[in-house]
C-alpha cells in the first residue's frame, strides 16, 4: 500500500495542453476515481502515474518517493486496461502467471523445453502455480484457468486482467476504464467485484471512467475533470449535493440538473419567471444581476393546483421507469426545459400538455453566477411566493 502525489503535472501534445498544472494527493488505501468527459486528460494523468507517459512539467511521488526517473516496472504499480491486454494464445493461468514468470524465472528457466530442467526452475514454477491458484480462487476463476481469452466472456476476461495485476502485489492499482467494453448487467456485477477486491486488499486504487455511476458507487473520493483541470475533488455525495461550479453540477447526476435563468430584483429577491424567492442570496449579489438556479429532478415536487406556489410548467413527456417516473416539462417561457421526478401514481394523473406547478424548497436551490461559479446563500430563512403575491 502507498499514497500517490501528483504535483503541478503539465502535459503538452503537439502544442496543445492536455493537463494544466494538475495536483492530486491520493491517500494510502483509498479508492479515488478520475471522472470526466472524453479528452479531459484523466487517462493521460493515469498513464503518467504509471510511467507510460512522461509529463512536461511537475512531479509524481509514490509513498513519498519521487518516481519521475523510475521505469514503469520498477514503480510497483499494476495497470488494468480497457482492452484487457491479454495474450490470446495463452491460457488464463498463463496470462495471470506472466508477471511472476518474468520476475522470478531467469531467461534460461523460461525456455520452453529445457527451461524446466534448469536448477531451481521446478520449485519456482510450483511457487508461481500456487500464487496463481490463490488469486484465481479469490476471483472465482479456478475452473477457467485452462481456457484461452477467446473462450471466456467479457467479465471473465476482465477478472483475468485483474488477477494478473493482483499477483504482482502492487502498491497501487491503476484502472483505465476497465468496464467500458461490458454490457450494462456485467458492469454492475464487476463494480461490485472491484469494490469488494479493494476492501479485501486494502490497496490504493486510482480508477478512470467517464461513467458517473461507476464514480459515484465505487469511490471514496471523486476528482471531476474537464479540459485538463480538476474542477472538484470530494466525496461522491458532496460532489453531487454541493458542486463547486456549474460544470460539476451538469456532469454529475442523471437525469442532468435543471438549470433555470433568474434575475435579482430591487428587493434582493430572485425572480424565477412567475416566482419570487427571498432570503437565499449572498450579500455580494446586486439588483439587476442575472444568475442561474440549479435544481435536481428530485427537488421538484408536482402540484396540480394552479393556486399553489411553484413554477408554472406544461408537461411535454412522461417517462416511466417502473419504480420512478420523470416528468419532462417546459416553463412559461416555452423554451426552458426541466425534469421532475415523480411516483408512478403521480405520473398516472397527468399527460402531455397538462398544466402543473413545480414546487421546491429554496434550500435545495443551487445558485451559479454568470461565469458558472457557485454562489453560497445567506443563512436567512428563505421565503417563496408567486410574483404579484
Amino acid at each position: 500500500m502507498a499514497n500517490v502525489s501528483a504535483t503541478d503535472i503539465t502535459k503538452i501534445f503537439g502544442g496543445t495542453s492536455v493537463l494544466n498544472s494538475v495536483s492530486l494527493d491520493v491517500r494510502d488505501g483509498e479508492f479515488l476515481t478520475l471522472v470526466g468527459p472524453s479528452g479531459c486528460g484523466k487517462s493521460t494523468l493515469l498513464r503518467i502515474i504509471a510511467g507510460l507517459e512522461r509529463q512536461n512539467f511537475g512531479s509524481i511521488a509514490i509513498d513519498g518517493k519521487a518516481v519521475d526517473a523510475v521505469r514503469p516496472k520498477m514503480r510497483n504499480v499494476a495497470m488494468v486496461f480497457q482492452s484487457y491486454a491479454l495474450y490470446p494464445y495463452m491460457t488464463a493461468e498463463e496470462n495471470i502467471a506472466l508477471p511472476l514468470v518474468m520476475r522470478k524465472l531467469t531467461a534460461w528457466q523460461r525456455l520452453p523445453l529445457i527451461g524446466s530442467w534448469m536448477p531451481g526452475a521446478r520449485a519456482r514454477r510450483a511457487e508461481i502455480a500456487r500464487e496463481v491458484q490463490d488469486v484465481a480462487n479469490a476471483l472465482g476463476l479456478g475452473p477457467l484457468l485452462s481456457r484461452k481469452p477467446s473462450q471466456m466472456s467479457g467479465g471473465q476476461r476482465q477478472r483475468v486482467a485483474l488477477g494478473r495485476a493482483m499477483v504482482r502485489h502492487p502498491d497501487v492499482f491503476l484502472m483505465d476504464e476497465p468496464l467500458s467494453n461490458l454490457d450494462a448487467k456485467l458492469r454492475v456485477q464487476m463494480r461490485e467485484e472491484i469494490t469488494g477486491l479493494h476492501r479485501r486488499l486494502g490497496a490504493t486504487f486510482i480508477y478512470v471512467t467517464h461513467d458517473q455511476a461507476e464514480a459515484m458507487t465505487m469511490s471514496d473520493r471523486v476528482a471531476v475533470m474537464k479540459s485538463g483541470d480538476i474542477l472538484q475533488l470530494a466525496s461522491p455525495q458532496q460532489v453531487y449535493s454541493d458542486p463547486e461550479n456549474i460544470e460539476v453540477a451538469k456532469f454529475i447526476g442523471s437525469p442532468q440538473i435543471n438549470l433555470i435563468p433568474s434575475i435579482v430584483n430591487e428587493k434582493a429577491e430572485l425572480e424565477i419567471f412567475d416566482m419570487k424567492v427571498a432570503g437565499i442570496l449572498p450579500a455580494s449579489i446586486r439588483p439587476g444581476m442575472s444568475v442561474t438556479i440549479g435544481l435536481r429532478p428530485e427537488a421538484l415536487k408536482l402540484a396540480l393546483d394552479d393556486s399553489s406556489d411553484g413554477l408554472l410548467a406544461h408537461v411535454t413527456y412522461v417517462e416511466s421507469l417502473g419504480s420512478d417516473s420523470y416528468i419532462h416539462a417546459k416553463l412559461v417561457d416555452r423554451t426552458t426545459a426541466v425534469i421532475a421526478r415523480a411516483t408512478p401514481a403521480e405520473a398516472a394523473t397527468i399527460g402531455n400538455g397538462t398544466r402543473v406547478r413545480l414546487r421546491f424548497s429554496p434550500k435545495e436551490a443551487l445558485i451559479f453566477s454568470d461565469n458558472g461559479e457557485r454562489l453560497r446563500s445567506n443563512n436567512c430563512l428563505p421565503i417563496l411566493r408567486k410574483v404579484g403575491g
